[in-house]
C-alpha cells in the first residue's frame, strides 16, 4: 500500500531536518558583490531597451566565466574540475554571491582570477563591482546559501567597501598567511590608505599581459596589449562619470576609483624603472610601457571639479 502524500512529505522534511542538524554550518569562502550604479541603469533600461540586453549579458558572464575548460587545465591541472564543482554562484538582481565550502588557496585564487577576468570583460559597459571576501560559517547547497559569513560579507560591502573595490576580511587574511604566495599571487592584493586589503585587479591584469608578451606563461593569456587594461579602465571611468550626471554620491565613488587608477599607474612605472623589480622583463618592454602608461592617467581636477 502506498503511503499518503502528507506522510511522505513529513518524512522528507524530517530527513532534511536531520541532515541539516547533523551538518549545521561549515566554514566557507564567501564573496558578496554589488554592481555600482545598477539601480540607475535598470531605471534607464525602461526607455533604453539595449540596456536590458547589457544587464542580462553582464550578470550571466560571471556564471559562465568558470567554465573555460582548456584554460583551467593549463592553470590548475586536473584539480580544476573539483574546484569548479564546489563553487556556487547565486545572482539576484545586482547581488552576486560566490561561495566555496571549506578553504582551498587554489580555489580562492581561481575565484579571484575569474572576478578579475569578469571585470576586464565588462569595462566597455562601464560596469564596476564592489564587495567583500570573508571566511566563516555558512550553509550552502545548489539553491540556497545563508549563514553568519554571508551576513558579514554583506555588512563589509555595504559599510566599508565604499567605492568599487573588493575588500578582504581579517578572517580570509589569516587563512592566506598560512600559504607561500608566488609572485603573481602577491599582485592580487594591495593595502588601501584606510588599512583594508583589497583585490588589486588592475596590477594583476597588467602583469598577466606583460608575462604573456615577454614569453612567460601567465594564468591566462588575454590576447591584448598590457596597456589595453588601463586604456579600457580609463574609458569605462569616463563613460561612468558622464552617465551619473550631478549625483555627488556616485561621483565621489568614481573619484576614489580614479585615484586607484592613477596610483596603480604610478606604482607600475616605479616598479618598471626599479632594477630590483620582481617583474622580470626585457629592458625594451619596460622602456616601451612606461610612457604609454603615463598617457592613461586621468586629470582629477578636470573631471571632478565639483569635488574640488
Amino acid at each position: 500500500m502506498r503511503k499518503p502524500a502528507v506522510q511522505l512529505d513529513i518524512q522528507r522534511k524530517d530527513s532534511k531536518r536531520a541532515v541539516l542538524l547533523e551538518k549545521s554550518y561549515s566554514d566557507s569562502i564567501v564573496i558578496y558583490l554589488d554592481v555600482l550604479g545598477f539601480r540607475d541603469k535598470v531605471l534607464k533600461s525602461i526607455s533604453d531597451k539595449e540596456l536590458i540586453y547589457q544587464i542580462y549579458e553582464y550578470l550571466t558572464t560571471i556564471s559562465s566565466a568558470s567554465q573555460k575548460k582548456r584554460r583551467l587545465r593549463q592553470a590548475y591541472g586536473e584539480s580544476w574540475e573539483s574546484i569548479v564543482r564546489n563553487i556556487k554562484v547565486n545572482i539576484f538582481s545586482d547581488n552576486i554571491l560566490i561561495s566555496y565550502s571549506g578553504f582551498s588557496f587554489s580555489a580562492l585564487k581561481y575565484i579571484l582570477h575569474v572576478i578579475c577576468r569578469y571585470m576586464f570583460t565588462t569595462f566597455d559597459y562601464g560596469w564596476f563591482l564592489r564587495g567583500a571576501i570573508v571566511f566563516g560559517p555558512s550553509y550552502q547547497d545548489k539553491n540556497i546559501v545563508f549563514g553568519p559569513a554571508m551576513n558579514k560579507a554583506y555588512e563589509m560591502e555595504s559599510r566599508h567597501a565604499d567605492w568599487p573595490r573588493i575588500i578582504l576580511d581579517s578572517s580570509i587574511i589569516r587563512k592566506l598567511r598560512g600559504f607561500q604566495l608566488t609572485f603573481f599571487d602577491n599582485w592580487l592584493f594591495a593595502r588601501d590608505n584606510d588599512g583594508f586589503i583589497f583585490l588589486d585587479y588592475l596590477r594583476y591584469l597588467f602583469v598577466q599581459n606583460l608575462a604573456e608578451e615577454d614569453g612567460e606563461k601567465p594564468v591566462e593569456p588575454w590576447g591584448l596589449p598590457a596597456s589595453h587594461v588601463f586604456k579600457s579602465h580609463r574609458e569605462a571611468i569616463y563613460h561612468s562619470i558622464n552617465s551619473v550626471g550631478e549625483n555627488e554620491g556616485l561621483l565621489s565613488k568614481f573619484h576614489s576609483l580614479t585615484i586607484y587608477h592613477n596610483n596603480s599607474i604610478d606604482r607600475l612605472i616605479k616598479e618598471l624603472n626599479d632594477p630590483r623589480s620582481l617583474i622580470k622583463l626585457s629592458t625594451s618592454i619596460k622602456n616601451y610601457y612606461a610612457p604609454i602608461l603615463r598617457k592613461e592617467k586621468i586629470d582629477l581636477r578636470s573631471f571632478f571639479y565639483e569635488l574640488y
